[in-house]
């Protein structure tokens, strides 16, 4: 318990701690808090956590050099595979 009354292992951990452990940087202390937390089954930070884990999306045109040279590539290849 805290000294103002508060259990700590109830309140939500903030984003910035799920980050942290998401990382691999949190102190030993908020791994376990976390942990304990997220054991408890609260579907709050479970949301918050696979929104942390979600990959950025690529860049508008990421792909479009590549998909340029594959698609001129892909008549010579179609002519030379031996099936």
């Amino acid at each position: 318990m805290e000294a103002n009354g508060g259990d700590r292992r109830k309140e939500h951990p903030t984003a910035e701690e799920l980050s942290r452990f998401l990382s691999g940087t949190a102190t030993r202390e908020e791994r376990r808090r976390v942990a304990v937390h997220m054991l408890r089954g609260c579907e709050s930070c479970a949301l918050i956590l696979r929104i942390l884990l979600e990959p950025e999306p690529p860049p508008e045109g990421a792909y479009d050099e590549i998909l340029l040279k594959l698609t001129h590539q892909l008549p010579a290849f179609r002519d030379s595979a031996p099936f």
